[in-house]
């Protein structure tokens, strides 16, 4: 069986690669980084992110390692988002049933999450309905984003992968906890932190919520916006297509421009995928 993500064992592993000790790469507290690469315990997200600059090691570096060193529901995650535009994929179930395989021995509030989500994420796929999340994972989603003090990529997946299945007052208090946390992290996670604009978005876009254009549209900055092209960049020009259109007529004229460039790049699924959503917002 696969072994389950040890991010301690992978930090033990590249230090003791390069030679490097516990007190050069922990001055303050280098008991606590053995501890933490031993399995005997956490260290704040703070802590981790100094060590990780003080030694140059990127989350890309983690990924590139092993499987055994990338988080499950990243994983999944990451995977679900790459067939974002064609959730009857096999892809899908091949990704949810992978996580399955990883996390079958594990424990936990956190896997339960995980577990409703996935698990509300394929029964919209099978029935084509959207069922809200059981109130008690809704308020335990809540007290784990609201908990931490700097959001982690878990926190933007779980939020994402979420968003479809929470009451609008829910998401939007969620979101808006995104946002102050963005702010205070600057660009950091800033690819998870657009997944979840767009993500949530669209949710708040067929929903016809009021807010949406006050809460969204402000976070598809400039700055934000010059760092993706690709799907991302379409992704990004519909949303603001959307909120800048009055009408149906409109919207859709401003949209063919677009959609010729998706067939001519055979992005067929992608250009469908956004007439959905048409659909759904107009009715």
């Amino acid at each position: 069986m696969e072994k389950s993500f040890a991010i301690g064992a992978f930090f033990k592993k590249y230090r003791e690669q390069r030679r490097i000790s516990l007190r050069a790469a922990s001055p303050d507290s280098p008991s606590t980084l053995s501890r933490f690469e031993n399995g005997q315990s956490r260290i704040s997200g703070e802590r981790l992110r100094a060590v990780m600059q003080r030694e140059g090691i990127r989350y890309w570096d983690m990924q590139q390692h092993s499987d055994q060193y990338l988080s499950p529901f990243k994983q999944v995650a990451d995977l679900l988002y790459l067939e974002r535009f064609n959730m009857q994929s096999e892809r899908v179930d091949a990704a949810v049933r992978q996580y399955k395989t990883r996390t079958v021995s594990a424990t936990g509030r956190l896997q339960e999450l995980n577990m409703a989500v996935l698990d509300a994420v394929m029964k919209a796929r099978k029935t084509g309905v959207t069922t809200a999340l059981d109130i008690e994972i809704q308020q335990d989603i809540q007290r784990v984003l609201f908990a931490s003090r700097d959001w982690i990529i878990y926190d933007y997946c779980l939020l994402r992968l979420a968003a479809n299945y929470m009451p609008t007052d829910v998401l939007k208090r969620c979101f808006k906890r995104a946002i102050v946390q963005q702010d205070i992290s600057g660009s950091e996670y800033g690819d998870y932190y657009l997944r979840l604009v767009e993500q949530v978005s669209l949710v708040l876009l067929c929903r016809r919520d009021a807010e949406v254009q006050t809460l969204c549209a402000p976070q598809l900055s400039d700055e934000l916006v010059n760092r993706f092209d690709g799907e991302d960049g379409f992704t990004i020009h519909f949303l603001n297509i959307m909120f800048n259109g009055d009408t149906r007529a409109e919207v859709e004229t401003r949209l063919s421009e677009m959609s010729g460039m998706l067939k001519t790049l055979g992005l067929v699924e992608m250009d469908n995928y956004f007439r959905s959503y048409i659909e759904l917002i107009y009715g």
